[in-house]
């Protein structure tokens, strides 16, 4: 990976986390959660996007093509490459797996935070749970 291509990685993961990052801090003040438990989530969330980066540079290296390129394969849709079925290998499901569940890991790390702590609520009125049963 170049120079630039590490930029470019670093500036298209920073922008959507740092707005990710700030939505969820407010929305966990708002609901009442401490600052450690929303800086834990935080840093969940982090971790599970820079394993889905990994795993995504970890298949495109084993493919043995360069980073962000896209004229790797035969051209397909838009100029990107096509992957026929012959081409899909086993570690590319397995690197999808993982992906798929380190994200679900992410947006249950976020759904923690959204839900508002029993403090929170003001005294008289149900929590959402108790309204949804």
């Amino acid at each position: 990976m170049t120079g630039t291509e590490a930029i470019q990685l670093g500036v298209c993961l920073l922008f959507p986390l740092s707005y990710v990052g700030l939505l969820l801090w407010t929305t966990g003040q708002r609901n009442g959660h401490p600052p450690r438990r929303i800086i834990l989530a935080l840093a969940g969330v982090v971790v599970c996007v820079l394993g889905v980066v990994a795993v995504g540079l970890g298949l495109s290296a084993s493919r043995g093509s360069a980073l962000f390129d896209f004229q790797a394969g035969s051209p397909g849709l838009f100029g990107l490459p096509r992957l026929g079925v012959a081409e899909v290998r086993t570690i590319d499901v397995i690197g999808i797996a993982v992906c798929a569940g380190l994200l679900i890991l992410a947006l249950k790390s976020a759904k923690g935070l959204t839900t508002p702590t029993q403090s929170a609520v003001p005294e008289g009125e149900d929590s959402p749970s108790e309204e949804t049963q």
